[in-house]
């Protein structure tokens, strides 16, 4: 009796092509990461004074997020190529993720 083994549901597309190899991210840029933590911290305090600790935190995760998704290259534009090109459907499924958790914490 011959084994078959469990395939991955999707499959991809007959016509993808083996992903080149990333390259490599170089070293750490410190100075413009420096310059965005003192005007981060800056607005985070301003406004924290004008407008309370609530809307300072919502600030600071908003930031963070941001500059998370910034340097990860976690963009709507490729998640969706990848969908339409190549059946991989998750970056859509990392981005609703995404959408639900801070909607849900900004809710809050």
């Amino acid at each position: 009796m011959t084994s078959v083994a469990p395939s991955r549901w999707p499959a991809p597309a007959p016509t993808c092509a083996v992903p080149p190899a990333p390259e490599s991210a170089g070293r750490a840029q410190w100075l413009p990461l420096a310059i965005y933590l003192l005007l981060a911290a800056g607005l985070v305090g301003f406004v924290g004074i004008q407008h309370g600790a609530k809307a300072a935190v919502l600030l600071l995760l908003g930031l963070g997020l941001g500059l998370a998704l910034f340097h990860s290259r976690f963009g709507f534009t490729s998640a969706w190529r990848q969908l339409v090109a190549v059946g991989n459907g998750e970056g859509l499924r990392a981005h609703t993720v995404l959408l639900g958790a801070t909607a849900t914490v900004f809710a809050c």
